[in-house]
């Protein structure tokens, strides 16, 4: 084991005996960032819900897309991206060893066009970044394989949702957080294999509960306590306005947060450690992810990873390193949204291709350095000179330098996890996106506290949020699905209703602290100066009923 200090943030880190092994397999020098440091550097390449209105610049047409109208790079609407009617090898390069390889990456990105948005076999969901095999999702992230699912993040394999976070295989489902399986529940989190659950914290294989934790397959609860079907009827009655759900909402937090928190959510794993893991084995400070195997550094993968570390979004990856959205790909290394790939680094929006260095957009392509191509031959020798050479200069090794990022430090997912203000982003060299100036107009319709007091009326009036003033508008699906579940529309704009869901998602860290119960040392997402009980397994195991 070796302890080295950052270069970015100066704090000391550690660089044990299996990533020594690992950064000799991946033929890569030890990191120079700590591990946050790199997640941070990653993320600012990545907008997830900032949106803009501009012409694309093949067809002339208005599009929706990622990249604001004053970025300085070609944006194509994906439609035309993925089509033959250009030709990303025609900006290839020749690569010179008198600059930097990170400024000739730049020179290339601002020459080859960029997808609008990363949307791939969908129907219907324009407004859907990072999403796939979906059909009528809208204002969605990173939607695969769902349907009718709309103002959502990470919410794959599901039907007919809205408002929910990384939560998988649900239907009819609304304001729920890491749950998988669920259907007809609203205001859950941490729920599994569950129907018509409302706010209800860790419970599995439950059915027609209200308020309660902890609880494994109950039916017709309420605040943990058992319930008849008439009065657990009578109370939902009540919860069609919005002046009962917000009172039973602080109910319930005020009820849960008496009850213990189980240190951390490892499901069926075997020597791991992280937060919401399900089916891992020998994987350390992982999140959100599923079937990870020998991997270190994971962040939100739903399904299978293995021999991965320092990845976001990569799913069904294997020796796959500082990536993110490496989807499918084998052996590859400083990735940003390519999928498909084999043998390749530093590449960007590349598609079912091997053997590639430093490309942008290219797909179904083989043997190619800053998008030239090369014979095999001629790839390897001039490759393995471009290794060297990049040792030699200290750009080996690094992932894409920020200032190469097409969005605004504020407008990436790096300030959702790592807030800086204007002042400190610009004094770290990043590049910060002024909001365009824009006057909020008044609401031309005032919203009913009540779902059956509200008429079709309201599709198509301006709303203004309460919390932050901005406009938005009801559509019809978003309705249609308030009415069929008798839900209140909601007076909250859905970026403030996001920023209020993430609040209870797990931050990526790990603290040391004690189980409030054994008094046994812990590992856990929730910090010790935290307000909550928060018990080991084994303390939890024994408390749940």
């Amino acid at each position: 084991m070796e302890q080295k200090t950052c270069k970015n943030c100066g704090i000391k880190f550690e660089i044990t005996n299996q990533d020594f092994e690992f950064y000799k397999r991946m033929e890569v020098l030890p990191p120079t960032f700590c591990p946050d440091c790199r997640r941070q550097r990653r993320l600012t390449f990545r907008n997830e819900r900032n949106l803009y209105l501009r012409n694309c610049d093949f067809s002339g047409k208005q599009m929706i897309t990622v990249y604001s109208p004053d970025s300085p790079v070609k944006v194509y609407h994906h439609d035309i991206w993925w089509s033959d009617k250009w030709d990303p090898k025609g900006y290839g390069m020749d690569f010179d060893f008198s600059k930097p390889f990170f400024d000739q990456v730049q020179i290339l990105q601002n020459k080859v066009p960029r997808m609008s948005m990363i949307i791939s076999h969908c129907e219907n969901s324009d407004y859907a970044p990072y999403s796939v095999n979906s059909r009528n999702c809208y204002m969605c992230v990173s939607s695969n394989f769902s349907e009718d699912v709309s103002y959502s993040y990470q919410t794959n394999s599901s039907k007919d949702c809205m408002d929910c976070t990384l939560s998988y295989h649900c239907e009819l489902c609304y304001e729920c957080i890491y749950c998988v399986k669920l259907y007809h529940s609203f205001w859950s989190i941490n729920c599994n294999n569950c129907s018509d659950l409302y706010f209800c914290r860790d419970c599995q294989g439950c059915k027609s509960c209200i308020g309660c934790t902890g609880l494994r397959n109950k039916s017709f609860y309420v605040f943990n306590q058992p319930s008849t079907k008439e009065e657990f009827e009578n109370l939902i009655k009540n919860l069609i306005s919005r002046s009962e759900i917000d009172k039973m909402s602080k109910t319930f937090t005020e009820f849960s947060d008496t009850n213990p928190f189980r240190s951390s959510y490892l499901i069926n794993c075997e020597n791991v450690s992280g937060d919401h893991l399900l089916n891992c084995k020998n994987s350390y400070y992982c999140f959100e992810g599923e079937g990870l195997e020998d991997c270190k550094y994971i962040y939100t993968i739903p399904l299978n990873a293995k021999d991965c570390h320092d990845c976001h979004y990569s799913q069904n990856g294997e020796l796959c390193y500082d990536s993110i959205s490496a989807v499918n790909d084998y052996n590859c290394k400083f990735v940003l949204h390519s999928w498909d790939v084999k043998n390749s680094s530093y590449i960007q929006e590349c598609y079912y291709s091997s053997n590639l260095f430093g490309c942008i957009g290219l797909r179904q392509s083989k043997n190619c350095i800053l998008n030239k191509q090369y014979s095999e031959e001629e790839y390897n020798d001039l490759l393995s000179k471009i290794i060297e050479h990049l040792k030699s200069t200290g750009e080996w090794g690094e992932y894409f330098d920020p200032k190469l990022s097409l969005f605004g430090y504020n407008e990436s997912l790096a300030q959702e996890f790592f807030h800086l203000e204007k002042k400190n982003a610009v004094e770290k060299g990043y590049y910060w996106k002024e909001k365009d100036s824009r006057e909020y107009k008044p609401s031309t319709y005032i919203v009913p506290d009540d779902i059956n007091a509200v008429n079709d009326d309201i599709i198509g009036n301006i709303l203004a949020c309460a919390e932050c003033g901005k406009n938005y508008k009801i559509i019809a699906q978003e309705l249609n699905f308030y009415k069929k579940n008798k839900i209140p529309v909601p007076i909250f704009c859905p970026d403030c209703r996001y920023k209020r869901r993430i609040n209870t998602r797990s931050l990526k860290k790990l603290w040391d602290r004690a189980c409030d119960k054994c008094g046994a040392e812990i590992k856990t997402g929730y910090p010790p100066d935290g307000k909550r009980i928060v018990y080991c397994e084994k303390c939890y195991l024994e408390t749940v009923n």
